[in-house]
């Protein structure tokens, strides 16, 4: 979700951007300027904010594109072959927070650190379909649980191996 919401952010930036830079709009700053208007600052200044927006928005889906794919692959195998597909996923979620200038902060990392934690619970809990599990032998059920549990502490064990390697990713000053 949150790939798609910068996605369409960027998208819907983009269009008013192409709406402010249409050279009607243009004429229209030129005559706020030249007529000394009270609004002139305010049209100058929504569109310095609009191309500061579109700029922020480029570099978030640049370096969001990488992960959706990580994310689209792990949400349609099932949860059990997904093992080894955390190392690759959080190497890219440090390479966003390393490179990426408006991404890479504190605030925006927790959101995805959340939706990552949400989408490991979702997939736990569709693979653990509480009917099949009650109903079928007690060994192949513990067998399944334990397998859940595996990737799950390989989920956990990789968050920590990654959070000791940020350094690593750091661009030099």
């Amino acid at each position: 979700e949150e790939v798609k919401f910068w996605e369409k952010r960027r998208k819907n930036i983009s269009n008013i951007y192409e709406q402010l830079t249409d050279p009607r709009v243009k004429t229209i700053g030129k005559i706020l300027e030249i007529i000394n208007s009270v609004y002139t600052h305010t049209f100058f200044s929504t569109f310095k904010n609009l191309v500061t927006a579109l700029h922020e928005v480029d570099d978030i889906t640049l370096w969001m594109k990488p992960l959706e794919v990580h994310f689209e692959r792990f949400e349609k195998d099932e949860f059990v072959e997904n093992g080894d597909k955390i190392h690759p996923m959080y190497h890219v979620v440090c390479l966003v927070w390393a490179h990426s200038k408006y991404y890479g902060t504190n605030t925006r990392m927790i959101i995805l650190f959340k939706m990552i934690n949400n989408m490991m619970i979702e997939q736990a809990t569709k693979f653990l379909d509480p009917g099949s599990l009650f109903q079928g032998e007690p060994d192949e059920s513990l067998a399944v649980l334990n397998k859940v549990i595996e990737i799950l502490e390989e989920h956990r064990r990789c968050f920590k191996i990654y959070r000791n390697k940020l350094s690593d990713y750091q661009l030099p000053d």
